[in-house]
């Protein structure tokens, strides 16, 4: 009985996660949207905004157009309405992934409490994984709370190099190939960040 409460307990995973890009109409909302229906049976709320962002506007057609060619994980974008970034809302968030790490470092610089909990998108993709691989071998179960997993990353931080840069692709009023790229980037990420931190 003892055992069943426990691995009960550790199914959960709770928290909250905010996605932070520029204009918050490309990169952040399809992030925020794909990692909502990875964990959607989750109590974790995930949310985006953007630190140049006007409030009110939809997703950038042609990104729409990219996250549909997703397939089956296409998110659902058509209600969608952008927000800035504020300072309150860094702070709040148990975990900041931003696209670049010059919005990472715009992020801190707004809200410094967060330079332990923010992180750009790959950088934490890798980390997490690092994280869970760790647990694994150490036969230890997953934290169940967001704030518990982004307190494991210095454990993890400077174990290997790594390769590639850190930063998704901005596509704002770029190519339509530029935004399926960025988009096959963005849901790359999502999805290890999602397999890192489910229970």
């Amino acid at each position: 009985m003892m055992g069943e409460t426990v691995d009960r307990a550790a199914a959960e995973l709770k928290g909250s996660i905010l996605f932070v890009c520029s204009g918050n109409i490309c990169r952040s909302p399809v992030a925020a949207a794909l990692l909502r229906g990875h964990l959607e049976q989750w109590p974790v709320e995930v949310e985006s905004a953007g630190l140049i962002a006007r409030d009110g506007l939809p997703v950038e057609p042609k990104m729409v157009k990219a996250a549909q060619g997703l397939g089956v994980q296409a998110p659902d974008l058509s209600g969608f309405r952008s927000r800035r970034a504020t300072s309150e809302m860094l702070e709040q968030a148990d975990l900041v992934l931003t696209a670049t790490r010059s919005q990472r470092a715009d992020v801190v610089r707004e809200a410094p409490s967060t330079v332990r909990t923010a992180f750009t998108l790959k950088e934490f993709a890798a980390y997490v994984s690092d994280i869970a691989d760790l647990l694994e071998q150490a036969g230890e179960a997953k934290p169940h709370t967001v704030a518990d997993v982004v307190a494991l990353v210095p454990l993890v931080r400077g174990e290997r190099v790594r390769a590639g840069s850190p930063d998704i692709t901005d596509p704002m009023g770029r190519s339509s190939r530029t935004h399926v790229r960025a988009t096959r980037e963005i849901a790359e990420a999502v999805a290890r960040v999602a397999r890192g931190l489910r229970p």
